[in-house]
Formats: C-alpha cells, sequence, structure tokens
C-alpha cells in the first residue's frame, strides 16, 4: 500500500471538511467570542470622541505600517513567482 496516497486522501479530506463545517466549529468555541467581543471594543474606542489624543494617533499609524508592510509583501511574493 503507497501511504503517499492514504496521506493525501486524509489531507484533502481534513481540508474539505473544514471548508464546510470549520468556521462553525471556529464561532462557537469560547476563544473566538473572547477575542470577537475585544476587538469590538477596541475599534469602538478607536473611532469614537476625542477622535486626536496620542494614543489614537499612535494606534493608527501602527495599524497603518501594518497594512502597508503585509500588502507590501504579498505582492512580492505573488510577483515572484
Amino acid at each position: 500500500m503507497d501511504w503517499d496516497i492514504v496521506f493525501t486522501f486524509i489531507i484533502v479530506g481534513t481540508v474539505l471538511f473544514f471548508y464546510q463545517f470549520g468556521q462553525d466549529i471556529f464561532e462557537k468555541s469560547k476563544m473566538f467570542k473572547r477575542h470577537k467581543a475585544k476587538g469590538e471594543d477596541r475599534w469602538k474606542w478607536a473611532t469614537t470622541p476625542p477622535y486626536f489624543t496620542f494614543k489614537k494617533i499612535l494606534y493608527w499609524v501602527f495599524l497603518a505600517i501594518v497594512l502597508t508592510v503585509t500588502l507590501y509583501l504579498g505582492f512580492k511574493i505573488e510577483t515572484e513567482f
């Protein structure tokens, strides 16, 4: 018996299973709900008055840097191959 075929079926089956049911399983977890609540609170904090505080400006600058670097690296990887 060729084990490569067995492992391929297991990996493909796992990917298909999580594609169908993974989001529901993940969203029902306590960790997801806790992090979602934290994210919503952070978003409310970042978009409510007073808009221009030192902490909020640093937050948005950091967010812009992370987004820019992520997009740059993504495009670089895409164009490399």
